[in-house]
């Protein structure tokens, strides 16, 4: 594999159509926080309670898939040189869907509805809309990409484990939902849907993008061949056991391995970073640890190596909110004020005065919204601890820096309209 091809601007897409998966995630996130701090909480933090189930998917459903999405939109066009030909109101019902199936996941685990079984039914009709919809807008497009490099083939293939991902979520929404449906073994789906979701789509995913837009922002060596060669399709590799009942804990033996390997190397890369001053910098460093410390603990589970429930909480933590919800909150504000500055150069005239980036969105505050969001980290991982208090303190300071890092994104966009009017 080669090096990176030229980033092709030219084909971005309209800002709007990607500022609307990307911007009300920090919004949404702060929901999260506050139902945290104050939901009804009978047997929190067991990983199977109605409040951790839910938690798990407002953060990954209504959250980080949309932004997964939005990034996807951007990235094919200008990384792949792939234009998406779908509609651009298909584009958009994108994060709309995502949040309604969330909502009825959320209020079926939460109790929030005397009619459970129609929530997740509702879950069920709308994530196959939301499947359906992802099939459309990315799977004609993906075949046109020239894999080059880590972050193309990720491009390439990643649909396909997002379907995955979809498609055992819908059949377990069905079955809760008690739809007309064959008899289907919960505990295959759960670990298809978990081990697909966190491995083949979230760590590739973040591995495949994270290859070109870290060594470019940060300035770290860029990834070596053998490391192109592996990751992630290791991941993908290892995952296709999963389908085998009989091979799933060996499976997600070796998917424990791979993240842990794949990990390591990325935090050995970031640590020769020269650009260690940059607000995201140290929320990739802790990615990174949360990434490796979460599989060896997932390892460390299915080896019955553990067994206290509490570190099923700490190994959720760690990869959900540690591995991706960080790196995600890094490349916001990172990346919107960098759309923001390329859509001014593309629309403005040629002698127009653009503010760099360090203007749009202010370092300082930026650096500041990191380490508190490390805080936060550390109080989602002291829950177990003290539960009653550690979880109102933990819900309010997430909700808290949420709502300043989305406080900083409006800004950026107020800045992008004052500016195109000048």
């Amino acid at each position: 594999m080669t090096l990176p091809k030229t980033l092709s601007y030219d084909l971005a897409p309209d800002p709007p159509v990607v500022f609307f998966c990307l911007v009300p995630a920090p919004l949404l996130s702060a929901g999260a926080g506050i139902w945290l701090a104050f939901a009804p909480a009978q047997g929190f933090p067991e990983r199977f309670s109605g409040l951790t189930l839910a938690l798990v998917h407002w953060m990954m459903l209504a959250v980080a898939l949309p932004v997964m999405l939005g990034a996807l939109m951007q990235l094919l066009p200008v990384v792949a040189a792939v234009r998406l030909r779908a509609p651009r109101i298909i584009r958009i019902m994108l994060a709309p869907l995502c949040w309604l199936t969330a909502a009825s996941v959320i209020a079926g685990f939460s109790g929030m509805t005397e009619h459970t079984q129609s929530a997740f039914s509702l879950a069920a009709v709308s994530g196959s809309v939301l499947l359906c919809v992802t099939v459309f807008v990315f799977f004609a497009a993906v075949r046109s990409v020239d894999v080059v490099d880590n972050t193309t083939l990720t491009l390439r293939y990643i649909p396909l484990a997002l379907c995955v991902v979809l498609f055992a979520g819908v059949l377990m929404a069905a079955v809760f939902g008690n739809l007309a449906l064959p008899a289907l073994s919960v505990g295959w789906l759960l670990n298809v849907h978990v081990g697909v979701a966190s491995v083949a789509w979230l760590a590739a995913l973040l591995a495949g993008i994270a290859s070109t837009t870290v060594p470019m922002f940060w300035q770290t060596p860029r990834p070596h061949h053998w490391f192109q060669k592996l990751f992630p399709a290791s991941f993908w590799l290892t995952s296709v056991l999963l389908l085998l009942p009989v091979s799933q804990t060996f499976a997600l033996l070796c998917m424990s391995i791979a993240v842990i390997v794949c990990a390591s190397w990325s935090l050995l890369a970031l640590l020769k970073a020269k650009r260690r001053n940059d607000p995201g910098y140290l929320l990739w460093l802790f990615a990174c640890a949360g990434w490796i410390t979460g599989a060896m603990i997932t390892f460390a589970l299915h080896c019955d190596w553990l067994t206290d429930s509490n570190w099923q909480w700490l190994a959720g933590v760690l990869v959900l909110v540690g591995g991706v919800w960080l790196p995600v909150n890094a490349m916001l504000v990172k990346i919107i004020p960098f759309l923001v500055f390329l859509h001014l150069r593309r629309r403005l005239p040629a002698r127009s005065k653009i503010p760099p980036m360090q203007i749009l969105l202010p370092v300082k505050q930026a650096r500041w919204q990191a380490k508190a969001q490390i805080v936060c980290l550390l109080l989602l991982l002291a829950i177990p601890l003290q539960t009653g208090q550690l979880r109102v303190a933990a819900g309010l300071g997430f909700a808290f820096t949420q709502i300043w890092l989305g406080a900083l994104l409006l800004r950026v966009l107020w800045k992008f309209r004052v500016l195109q009017k000048t």
